[in-house]
């Protein structure tokens, strides 16, 4: 039994490699020009919350001379060690090297959760990570870069971290320390953290009850694994609101209502931050959205048939699921 564990280690350090050569020989020619996330990392060294230049024109928040980013914080504290040793120029270089390194990781988190819910075949394994790693949006942002994907990459380890724990020992505590984490990298996932309570209601909660003759099985409410869970979140809801109050001098603006954004963006923001006027924008990035061609979906077809694969750089906006993964439809 050991020896098929080793076998599963060494077969899955083996494809994380691979995919960590594959990623970056993808994303190596290709420089988003905004490695804010290094920065606001050299700035929190520095006991500061803003950046003293801005890294464009969009998505920053101007204000006295000080350029805020809108975006979640933890990513930068995630390479705060890299930026203490090489420092932010030189990491911001190495930005194409770093999100490689995050995506082959995230593979490799696949690769771990697999093993956790029970996939036995190494070959099984092996598929279901490459269909993950290179059929799925993590390609075409790890091969985008900048500090939007940057952020989400870090976010997928995160999540498939709560995952491999809530198929391990199922510490609610470390699972909820993991969720605000993916939570201050990506605000969205904090509609995930009721998802994982319903996961800590387990087969183990469930007892006996004799009524009227008939034994009933009851599911029990896990009452003291929900409170481990929310104290391991409570850091990071304590941090999502003081970041705020130091930054803007309330708790409540995240900044996201405050970025200078693109026209198009700008009008769709009037409508309000949350709002069902963005659903059909977000469908069709998730379903029909394909990278752009200057002569129109004709050209992007004659592109392909010649094999110009440059003509599949998508835009950073989105890609269609049935674009990046075929195999799933």
């Amino acid at each position: 039994m050991r020896r098929r564990g080793d076998r599963a280690t060494v077969a899955g350090l083996i494809l994380v490699a691979i995919a960590a050569v594959i990623y970056w020989l993808c994303d190596r020619g290709f420089d988003a020009g905004r490695g804010d996330l290094f920065y606001l990392a050299d700035a929190f060294l520095h006991g500061r919350t803003w950046l003293t230049t801005a890294l464009g024109p969009y998505d920053v928040i101007p204000i006295d001379g000080r350029f805020y980013v809108p975006f979640a914080p933890f990513p930068a504290v995630a390479l705060l060690p890299l930026v203490a040793l090489v420092g932010p120029v030189t990491a911001d270089q190495w930005e194409s090297g770093v999100n490689a390194l995050l995506a082959a990781a995230g593979v490799g988190m696949c690769w771990w959760l697999l093993g956790r819910v029970g996939v036995a075949r190494l070959r099984d394994r092996v598929w279901l990570s490459i269909l993950f790693g290179f059929s799925t949006q993590i390609l075409w942002v790890t091969t985008r870069g900048g500090v939007w994907h940057t952020g989400q990459l870090i976010a997928t380890i995160l999540t498939f971290a709560c995952l491999v724990e809530l198929w391990g020992k199922r510490r609610a505590f470390l699972i909820g320390l993991l969720a605000g984490a993916a939570f201050l990298t990506r605000a969205p996932l904090a509609f995930a953290i009721p998802i994982y309570a319903l996961f800590l209601v387990g087969p183990g909660e469930l007892h006996a009850d004799l009524v009227g003759g008939y034994v009933r099985r009851v599911r029990r409410i896990p009452w003291r694994a929900w409170m481990w869970l929310a104290l391991g979140v409570l850091p990071a809801i304590a941090a999502f609101f003081l970041y705020n109050q130091v930054r803007f001098g309330t708790p409540l603006e995240s900044g996201y209502a405050l970025a200078t954004l693109p026209p198009f963006l700008e009008v769709n923001r009037e409508s309000g931050l949350f709002s069902i006027v963005h659903i059909p924008m977000n469908l069709d990035y998730f379903l029909l959205h394909v990278p752009a061609n200057p002569n129109g979906i004709v050209g992007l077809l004659g592109a392909i048939v010649r094999l110009d694969l440059t003509a599949l750089r998508p835009d950073g906006l989105g890609l269609s699921v049935f674009v990046t993964s075929p195999v799933v439809p």
